[in-house]
């Protein structure tokens, strides 16, 4: 029997989870291994970046690093695709 389609989560229902799951790793010091594409909850959330193309990890590094001073062009092209991170940027560098 074929599954059904999953639709992703509505924003505010994903920030809620977000927000629980920083909060439980604070609270234990769990790890939280994170795959996404939207670079809104890459900036928010983590702490330790590796982005992946066709497969395999093209580069790695923390937050600021990967995100201020991306190596790979794929990278930078990444970055550039998206439209509100430059503003998620300052914000990230504060915490």
């Amino acid at each position: 029997m074929p599954m059904k389609q999953q639709r992703a989560l509505d924003s505010v229902s994903a920030h809620r989870i977000l927000t629980l799951l920083q909060e439980l790793q604070q609270k234990t010091g769990c790890a939280i291994l994170f795959i996404t594409h939207d670079w809104r909850h890459v900036v928010r959330y983590a702490d330790k970046i590796a982005v992946m193309k066709d497969g395999e990890i093209i580069e790695t590094g923390s937050k600021q690093q990967l995100v201020n001073q991306p190596k790979h062009a794929y990278t930078r092209q990444l970055i550039q695709a998206a439209p509100t991170l430059p503003v998620r940027i300052q914000e990230a560098s504060k915490s």
